[in-house]
Protein backbone atom coordinates (compact mmCIF):
# COMPACT_ATOMS: atom_id res chain seq x y z
CA UNK A 1 0.00 0.00 0.00
CA UNK A 2 1.88 3.16 -0.83
CA UNK A 3 1.68 6.33 1.55
CA UNK A 4 -1.27 8.31 -0.33
CA UNK A 5 -3.48 5.65 -0.41
CA UNK A 6 -2.82 4.59 3.65
CA UNK A 7 -3.49 8.60 4.77
CA UNK A 8 -6.54 8.29 2.29
CA UNK A 9 -8.04 5.20 3.56
CA UNK A 10 -7.03 5.92 7.35
CA UNK A 11 -10.42 7.73 7.28
CA UNK A 12 -12.11 4.23 6.28
CA UNK A 13 -13.59 2.12 8.47
CA UNK A 14 -11.25 -0.01 9.64
CA UNK A 15 -13.01 -2.57 11.56
CA UNK A 16 -10.30 -4.19 13.04
CA UNK A 17 -10.79 -7.85 14.56
CA UNK A 18 -10.36 -7.44 17.90
CA UNK A 19 -12.22 -8.42 21.09
CA UNK A 20 -11.74 -5.31 22.35
CA UNK A 21 -11.69 -2.57 20.05
CA UNK A 22 -12.72 0.97 19.30
CA UNK A 23 -12.98 3.77 16.53
CA UNK A 24 -13.74 7.08 16.04
CA UNK A 25 -14.54 9.96 13.81
CA UNK A 26 -13.95 13.37 15.72
CA UNK A 27 -15.57 16.43 13.28
CA UNK A 28 -14.84 20.18 14.79
CA UNK A 29 -17.36 22.77 13.72
CA UNK A 30 -16.52 26.35 15.00
CA UNK A 31 -18.71 29.43 13.81
CA UNK A 32 -17.28 31.92 11.79
CA UNK A 33 -17.53 34.90 14.61
CA UNK A 34 -15.96 31.92 17.33
CA UNK A 35 -18.88 31.97 19.45
CA UNK A 36 -20.19 28.45 18.46
CA UNK A 37 -18.18 24.97 18.48
CA UNK A 38 -19.72 21.65 17.63
CA UNK A 39 -17.64 18.51 18.46
CA UNK A 40 -19.42 15.46 16.99
CA UNK A 41 -17.51 12.13 17.60
CA UNK A 42 -19.25 9.27 15.67
CA UNK A 43 -18.06 5.64 16.45
CA UNK A 44 -18.69 2.43 17.56
CA UNK A 45 -16.87 0.06 20.44
CA UNK A 46 -16.82 -3.60 20.81
CA UNK A 47 -16.40 -5.05 24.18
CA UNK A 48 -16.96 -9.30 24.92
CA UNK A 49 -18.67 -9.38 21.53
CA UNK A 50 -20.86 -6.54 22.08
CA UNK A 51 -21.08 -3.92 19.10
CA UNK A 52 -22.19 -0.43 20.58
CA UNK A 53 -22.16 2.38 17.82
CA UNK A 54 -22.85 6.30 18.89
CA UNK A 55 -22.39 9.78 18.49
CA UNK A 56 -21.18 11.38 21.14
CA UNK A 57 -21.51 15.67 21.24
CA UNK A 58 -19.23 18.24 23.08
CA UNK A 59 -21.19 21.41 22.51
CA UNK A 60 -19.81 24.76 23.39
CA UNK A 61 -21.57 28.31 23.00
CA UNK A 62 -20.61 31.98 24.48
CA UNK A 63 -23.11 34.06 25.84
CA UNK A 64 -21.90 37.37 26.15
CA UNK A 65 -18.88 36.84 27.65
CA UNK A 66 -18.93 33.71 29.21
CA UNK A 67 -19.01 30.07 28.22
CA UNK A 68 -21.24 27.19 28.63
CA UNK A 69 -20.35 23.35 27.91
CA UNK A 70 -22.74 20.78 27.36
CA UNK A 71 -22.54 17.07 26.27
CA UNK A 72 -24.94 14.60 24.81
CA UNK A 73 -24.90 10.83 24.03
CA UNK A 74 -26.90 9.10 21.76
CA UNK A 75 -26.31 5.27 21.26
CA UNK A 76 -27.87 3.57 18.07
CA UNK A 77 -28.70 0.24 16.95
CA UNK A 78 -26.14 -0.30 13.99
CA UNK A 79 -23.02 1.61 11.76
CA UNK A 80 -23.32 1.62 8.17
CA UNK A 81 -20.16 2.34 6.41
CA UNK A 82 -18.81 2.53 2.57
CA UNK A 83 -15.43 3.43 1.50
CA UNK A 84 -15.97 4.77 -2.06
CA UNK A 85 -16.98 7.78 -1.27
CA UNK A 86 -16.37 7.31 2.47
CA UNK A 87 -19.70 7.46 4.60
CA UNK A 88 -20.79 6.29 7.52
CA UNK A 89 -24.30 6.47 8.84
CA UNK A 90 -26.32 6.17 12.68
CA UNK A 91 -29.78 6.17 12.29
CA UNK A 92 -30.64 9.46 10.21
CA UNK A 93 -27.03 10.84 10.75
CA UNK A 94 -24.46 10.87 8.03
CA UNK A 95 -20.93 11.50 8.13
CA UNK A 96 -18.83 12.13 4.94
CA UNK A 97 -14.83 13.22 3.99
CA UNK A 98 -16.45 16.67 3.07
CA UNK A 99 -18.88 16.85 4.94
CA UNK A 100 -22.11 15.97 7.53
CA UNK A 101 -25.88 15.90 7.42
CA UNK A 102 -27.21 15.62 10.74
CA UNK A 103 -30.43 14.92 12.41
CA UNK A 104 -29.35 13.89 15.41
CA UNK A 105 -32.24 14.38 18.76
CA UNK A 106 -30.97 13.47 22.09
CA UNK A 107 -31.87 13.98 25.91
CA UNK A 108 -29.86 17.46 26.10
CA UNK A 109 -28.97 18.21 22.12
CA UNK A 110 -31.11 17.98 19.23
CA UNK A 111 -29.12 18.76 15.77
CA UNK A 112 -30.47 19.40 12.47
CA UNK A 113 -28.85 20.24 9.28
CA UNK A 114 -26.02 19.82 6.58
CA UNK A 115 -22.35 21.50 6.31
CA UNK A 116 -20.11 20.32 3.65
CA UNK A 117 -16.33 21.00 3.79
CA UNK A 118 -14.29 22.89 1.33
CA UNK A 119 -9.64 23.41 0.99
CA UNK A 120 -9.02 21.57 3.35
CA UNK A 121 -5.05 21.42 4.42
CA UNK A 122 -3.46 17.59 4.53
CA UNK A 123 -0.45 16.61 6.17
CA UNK A 124 2.17 15.63 3.95
CA UNK A 125 2.90 12.35 3.37
CA UNK A 126 5.92 10.07 2.75
CA UNK A 127 6.82 6.21 2.48
CA UNK A 128 8.31 6.94 6.14
CA UNK A 129 5.50 9.12 7.31
CA UNK A 130 2.32 8.15 5.16
CA UNK A 131 0.46 9.36 8.36
CA UNK A 132 0.61 11.45 11.28
CA UNK A 133 2.08 8.50 13.14
CA UNK A 134 5.01 8.31 11.07
CA UNK A 135 6.69 4.87 11.03
CA UNK A 136 4.54 3.69 13.94
CA UNK A 137 1.79 3.42 11.19
CA UNK A 138 3.44 0.27 10.27
CA UNK A 139 2.90 -1.67 13.30
CA UNK A 140 0.31 -4.07 14.59
CA UNK A 141 -1.37 -4.22 17.41
CA UNK A 142 -0.77 -0.75 18.75
CA UNK A 143 -2.89 0.42 22.07
CA UNK A 144 -4.17 3.51 19.88
CA UNK A 145 -3.72 4.46 15.90
CA UNK A 146 -4.00 8.40 15.02
CA UNK A 147 -4.91 10.29 12.07
CA UNK A 148 -5.48 13.57 10.94
CA UNK A 149 -7.76 13.94 8.35
CA UNK A 150 -7.91 17.79 7.89
CA UNK A 151 -5.78 20.45 10.07
CA UNK A 152 -8.00 22.96 8.50
CA UNK A 153 -11.07 23.54 6.34
CA UNK A 154 -13.60 26.13 5.30
CA UNK A 155 -17.88 25.35 6.43
CA UNK A 156 -20.61 26.20 4.49
CA UNK A 157 -24.11 25.39 5.45
CA UNK A 158 -26.04 26.06 9.07
CA UNK A 159 -27.45 24.02 11.72
CA UNK A 160 -30.32 23.72 13.69
CA UNK A 161 -29.08 23.43 17.31
CA UNK A 162 -31.45 23.29 20.11
CA UNK A 163 -33.98 25.15 18.24
CA UNK A 164 -31.90 28.34 17.13
CA UNK A 165 -30.03 28.08 13.21
CA UNK A 166 -26.55 28.52 13.56
CA UNK A 167 -24.70 29.65 10.47
CA UNK A 168 -21.29 27.95 10.19
CA UNK A 169 -20.59 29.94 6.39
CA UNK A 170 -16.97 30.96 6.29
CA UNK A 171 -16.12 28.62 9.49
CA UNK A 172 -13.18 26.25 10.19
CA UNK A 173 -12.81 22.76 10.68
CA UNK A 174 -11.04 20.13 11.94
CA UNK A 175 -11.36 16.23 11.41
CA UNK A 176 -8.75 13.68 12.93
CA UNK A 177 -9.87 9.73 13.62
CA UNK A 178 -8.71 7.26 16.06
CA UNK A 179 -8.99 3.33 16.29
CA UNK A 180 -7.92 0.24 18.61
CA UNK A 181 -8.69 -0.77 22.20
CA UNK A 182 -8.02 1.69 24.67
CA UNK A 183 -6.71 5.50 24.69
CA UNK A 184 -3.28 5.87 26.64
CA UNK A 185 -2.56 6.04 30.10
CA UNK A 186 -1.30 9.55 30.18
CA UNK A 187 -1.43 11.65 27.12
CA UNK A 188 -1.78 15.36 26.70
CA UNK A 189 -3.58 16.92 23.42
CA UNK A 190 -4.21 19.80 21.92
CA UNK A 191 -5.55 21.34 18.30
CA UNK A 192 -6.46 24.79 16.95
CA UNK A 193 -6.62 26.82 13.47
CA UNK A 194 -7.44 29.71 14.50
CA UNK A 195 -4.50 31.83 14.89
CA UNK A 196 -4.16 35.55 13.87
CA UNK A 197 -2.21 34.39 10.74
CA UNK A 198 -3.56 31.38 8.95
CA UNK A 199 -2.32 28.43 10.75
CA UNK A 200 -3.33 25.38 12.31
CA UNK A 201 -1.33 23.35 14.99
CA UNK A 202 -2.02 19.85 16.35
CA UNK A 203 0.00 18.45 19.37
CA UNK A 204 -0.34 15.22 20.87
CA UNK A 205 2.28 13.41 23.96
CA UNK A 206 1.38 9.93 25.49
CA UNK A 207 2.54 6.82 27.31
CA UNK A 208 2.57 4.43 24.27
CA UNK A 209 2.54 0.51 25.14
CA UNK A 210 5.10 -1.75 23.60
CA UNK A 211 6.66 -5.24 24.12
CA UNK A 212 5.84 -4.93 28.16
CA UNK A 213 7.14 -1.79 28.94
CA UNK A 214 6.07 1.92 27.85
CA UNK A 215 7.84 4.86 26.17
CA UNK A 216 6.59 8.21 25.75
CA UNK A 217 5.64 9.20 22.16
CA UNK A 218 4.57 13.01 20.60
CA UNK A 219 3.52 14.05 17.72
CA UNK A 220 3.36 18.29 16.61
CA UNK A 221 2.18 19.00 13.17
CA UNK A 222 2.41 22.91 12.40
CA UNK A 223 1.07 24.79 9.35
CA UNK A 224 1.38 28.58 9.65
CA UNK A 225 1.83 30.62 6.66
CA UNK A 226 1.97 28.05 3.64
CA UNK A 227 4.74 25.71 5.19
CA UNK A 228 4.26 22.72 6.72
CA UNK A 229 6.41 21.79 10.06
CA UNK A 230 6.89 18.01 11.93
CA UNK A 231 8.32 17.43 15.33
CA UNK A 232 7.79 13.61 16.62
CA UNK A 233 9.57 11.25 18.28
CA UNK A 234 10.27 9.51 14.94
CA UNK A 235 12.04 13.37 13.11
CA UNK A 236 15.38 13.33 15.17
CA UNK A 237 14.64 16.13 17.63
CA UNK A 238 13.00 16.08 21.28
CA UNK A 239 10.19 17.22 23.04
CA UNK A 240 10.54 18.57 26.62
CA UNK A 241 7.19 18.39 28.67
CA UNK A 242 6.71 20.27 31.68
CA UNK A 243 2.98 20.73 33.50
CA UNK A 244 2.24 23.77 34.98
CA UNK A 245 -1.22 25.05 37.44
CA UNK A 246 -3.88 24.45 34.58
CA UNK A 247 -1.65 24.12 31.80
CA UNK A 248 1.63 23.08 29.99
CA UNK A 249 4.75 24.40 28.60
CA UNK A 250 6.38 22.28 25.93
CA UNK A 251 9.38 22.83 24.24
CA UNK A 252 10.30 20.53 20.75
CA UNK A 253 13.40 20.22 18.22
CA UNK A 254 13.79 19.18 14.84
CA UNK A 255 16.34 19.58 12.27
CA UNK A 256 15.49 22.69 11.26
CA UNK A 257 13.87 24.39 13.96
CA UNK A 258 12.28 24.51 17.24
CA UNK A 259 9.02 25.02 18.50
CA UNK A 260 7.64 26.15 22.06
CA UNK A 261 3.94 26.02 22.89
CA UNK A 262 2.21 27.13 25.84
CA UNK A 263 -1.26 25.94 26.31
CA UNK A 264 -3.62 26.72 29.63
CA UNK A 265 -7.05 24.29 29.01
CA UNK A 266 -10.26 26.09 30.85
CA UNK A 267 -13.29 24.47 32.00
CA UNK A 268 -13.94 21.12 30.43
CA UNK A 269 -16.41 19.09 29.80
CA UNK A 270 -16.74 15.42 30.42
CA UNK A 271 -16.63 12.75 27.48
CA UNK A 272 -16.43 9.35 27.56
CA UNK A 273 -13.41 7.73 25.88
CA UNK A 274 -12.68 4.20 25.35
CA UNK A 275 -10.84 1.61 27.67
CA UNK A 276 -10.47 -2.18 26.27
CA UNK A 277 -13.34 -1.37 23.94
CA UNK A 278 -15.67 -0.21 25.99
CA UNK A 279 -16.42 3.78 26.58
CA UNK A 280 -16.08 4.15 29.90
CA UNK A 281 -12.99 5.83 30.62
CA UNK A 282 -14.08 9.68 31.93
CA UNK A 283 -11.81 12.65 30.61
CA UNK A 284 -12.42 16.32 30.26
CA UNK A 285 -12.54 18.27 27.14
CA UNK A 286 -12.10 22.38 27.03
CA UNK A 287 -12.81 23.91 23.59
CA UNK A 288 -11.79 27.62 24.56
CA UNK A 289 -8.04 27.00 25.86
CA UNK A 290 -5.48 29.29 25.29
CA UNK A 291 -2.71 28.23 23.09
CA UNK A 292 0.28 30.13 21.81
CA UNK A 293 3.58 28.87 20.14
CA UNK A 294 7.33 30.46 19.08
CA UNK A 295 8.40 29.10 15.84
CA UNK A 296 12.57 29.25 15.49
CA UNK A 297 14.00 28.51 12.05
CA UNK A 298 17.83 27.60 12.65
CA UNK A 299 19.58 30.38 12.18
CA UNK A 300 17.27 32.59 11.79
CA UNK A 301 16.86 35.64 13.94
CA UNK A 302 12.92 36.08 13.15
CA UNK A 303 10.67 33.72 15.07
CA UNK A 304 7.04 33.45 14.20
CA UNK A 305 4.73 33.95 17.09
CA UNK A 306 1.05 33.91 17.37
CA UNK A 307 -1.68 32.89 19.69
CA UNK A 308 -5.35 31.88 20.15
CA UNK A 309 -8.05 31.29 23.05
CA UNK A 310 -10.00 29.13 20.78
CA UNK A 311 -8.36 25.91 21.54
CA UNK A 312 -9.25 22.06 22.12
CA UNK A 313 -7.25 20.68 25.24
CA UNK A 314 -7.39 17.59 26.83
CA UNK A 315 -4.87 16.48 29.71
CA UNK A 316 -5.07 13.25 31.20
CA UNK A 317 -2.51 12.61 34.01
CA UNK A 318 -3.54 9.00 35.46
CA UNK A 319 -0.04 7.92 36.62
CA UNK A 320 0.84 11.05 37.62
CA UNK A 321 2.76 14.60 36.09
CA UNK A 322 5.40 14.10 33.60
CA UNK A 323 8.48 16.10 33.57
CA UNK A 324 9.83 15.38 30.25
CA UNK A 325 9.46 13.32 27.50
Amino acid sequence: MNSDLRQYRSMCFQNLPRKEYFEGWYYKQVSPDQRTVLCLISGLSVHQGKVSPFIQINYTQKIGDIWHQTTDWLDFPALHAQDEPFMIQLGENRFYRDGVSLAYHGERMQVYGTLAFHDAITPPQSIWAPTMMGPFTYLPGMECIHSVISLSHTLVGSLQINGHSVDFTKGKGYLEKDWGSSFPKRYVWMQSNHFAQEGSLFFSWADIPMLGTFFQGYIAHLYYQGKHHRFASYTRGGCKLQAVEHGVEISLTNRDCSLQISATQTVGAELFAPYRGEMIHTIKEGLYGQLSFCLKPRGSSQPQIDQTEMAGIEFVWDKGTPQGG
